[in-house]
C-alpha cells in the first residue's frame, strides 16, 4: 500500500523554538477548568445565562481538543513509519504524520462531544426505550392469515421490506423501525459506536450490527498499538475529560484502541 503523506516539517508544531503541544495544552487547561466551574455555577449569580456559559466552555473544549491530539502524537513513544500491512495501520500512521488529519479528527471528536452534552441534550434519557424491531407482529399477522411462513417464503420480511412494502407491515413494527433508526443515528452522530452496535443487536436487527461492523478496517493488535507516555501537567480532571472525549466520542477512523471493535473486517473491500 502506498500513499503520499504530508511532511512533518509543514506542521507548525515542529517549528524551531515553537512551544511543544504539551506545553500549549497545559497553558489552556486552567482557562477551560475555570469555564467549566462557571458553567456548573447556579444561574443568576451574575455570570451570564446557562447557554452563554456553555458556549464559552464549549469553545475552550474545542481549543483543548485541537491541542490534545497534538499532545497525543507527542506522547507516542518509539514510533517510526513502517510499511503498511492493513488499512487500520495505514490510518494510524496518517494520524501520526499528517497535521491536518489530526486537526480534522480533533474537530470531529469535539462535535460529537458537544452534541451529546449540550444543554439541549441535557434531558435526553441515557437508555433507549425497549422495543423490538424484528417485524414480529407482521410475521404473526401473516401466519394468522395462513400465508406462507415468513421465515421460509415471505418476500416482504427482509431488511428493505419496510421501504418497499410498507403497506403490508403492522404500524407498530414500522414505528419500532423508525425509532431504532432515530436512536441509531443519535449513537453514530455522537460517536458512540459500541452503544449503536449493541442497540441493533438487542432490538432484533443483528444483521444491521453486522453491516456496521463490516465498515471497520482490519487491524492486528500487534501493529496498531503505540506506547503512550503519561500525560503531563497537574490538571488531572481536565486531562480525564479529554480522555473521555476520545474514548466515548470516537469512530472507526481512530484505531488507537482496536480492542473495542475486535480486529475489524479483513474483507472490507468486498463490503464496500
Amino acid at each position: 500500500m502506498a500513499l503520499e503523506m504530508e511532511d512533518e516539517s509543514k506542521d507548525p508544531t515542529f517549528a524551531p523554538g515553537f512551544p511543544s503541544a504539551e506545553q500549549r495544552l497545559s497553558s489552556l487547561k486552567p482557562y477551560a477548568h475555570l469555564a467549566w466551574e462557571e458553567c456548573k455555577a447556579p444561574v443568576g449569580d451574575g455570570s451570564g445565562s446557562a447557554q452563554l456559559r456553555w458556549e464559552v466552555f464549549n469553545t475552550w473544549m474545542l481549543l483543548l481538543s485541537l491541542h490534545h491530539v497534538e499532545a497525543e502524537r507527542e506522547r507516542c513513544e518509539r514510533w517510526k513509519c513502517e510499511a503498511w500491512n492493513n488499512e487500520a495501520q495505514a490510518m494510524r500512521h496518517l494520524f501520526m504524520r499528517n497535521y491536518h488529519l489530526r486537526a480534522l479528527q480533533a474537530i470531529l471528536r469535539w462535535l460529537r462531544w458537544s452534541h451529546r452534552w449540550a444543554p439541549s441534550q441535557a434531558e435526553r434519557k441515557e437508555e433507549f426505550s425497549a422495543y423490538t424491531a424484528g417485524y414480529e407482529r407482521t410475521r404473526r399477522a401473516q401466519q394468522l392469515r395462513r400465508l406462507p411462513s415468513p421465515v421460509q417464503a415471505c418476500s416482504i420480511v427482509h431488511p428493505d421490506g419496510p421501504l418497499q412494502n410498507s403497506e403490508q407491515f403492522q404500524p407498530a413494527d414500522l414505528e419500532d423501525e423508525r425509532q431504532l433508526l432515530a436512536d441509531l443515528w443519535t449513537c453514530l452522530r455522537q460517536g458512540e459506536l459500541s452503544k449503536g452496535l449493541k442497540l441493533c443487536a438487542e432490538s432484533g436487527q443483528a444483521w444491521r450490527t453486522a453491516l456496521l461492523q463490516g465498515m471497520m478496517p482490519f487491524a492486528k493488535a500487534d501493529n496498531v498499538s503505540y506506547d503512550i507516555a503519561e500525560a503531563a501537567g497537574p490538571d488531572e480532571e481536565t486531562e480525564e475529560m479529554l480522555g473521555l472525549m476520545k474514548e466515548e466520542h470516537t469512530d472507526w477512523t481512530e484505531f488507537g484502541q482496536p480492542k473495542h471493535y475486535s480486529h475489524g473486517n479483513p474483507w472490507r473491500k468486498l463490503w464496500k
